[in-house]
C-alpha cells in the first residue's frame, strides 16, 4: 500500500532487463470498463522495480507489470491510502 506521490518498490524475479519497454499499471474499473493508468517508473532491475503511486482515488487497485514478454497482474494487489 501508499499514498499518491510516493515511492513504491516490486520485488520479484525475472522483470527483465531495463529499457527494454517495461511498464506499470495500476488497473481499475470505471464506469463499469477495465482501465489502467501508467505509472512512473524510478528505476527497472531484474529483480526490482521502483515506481510512483499516479494520482489516484482511495481503494484497492490491480498492479500491471509488462515487459517486452509479457505482462502480469497481481489483482487487488495494491491499495492506495
Amino acid at each position: 500500500s501508499g499514498s499518491v506521490g510516493e515511492e513504491i518498490i516490486i520485488l520479484g524475479n525475472y522483470f527483465g532487463p531495463p529499457g527494454k519497454g517495461g511498464k506499470v499499471y495500476l488497473g481499475y474499473v470505471s464506469k463499469g470498463k477495465a482501465t489502467k493508468k501508467s505509472c512512473s517508473v524510478v528505476s527497472w532491475d531484474d529483480d526490482e522495480i521502483v515506481f510512483i503511486v499516479p494520482k489516484l482515488p482511495v481503494g484497492a487497485y490491480e498492479v500491471i507489470v509488462t515487459n517486452s514478454v509479457s505482462s502480469v497482474t497481481l489483482a487487488g494487489g495494491f491499495i492506495i491510502k
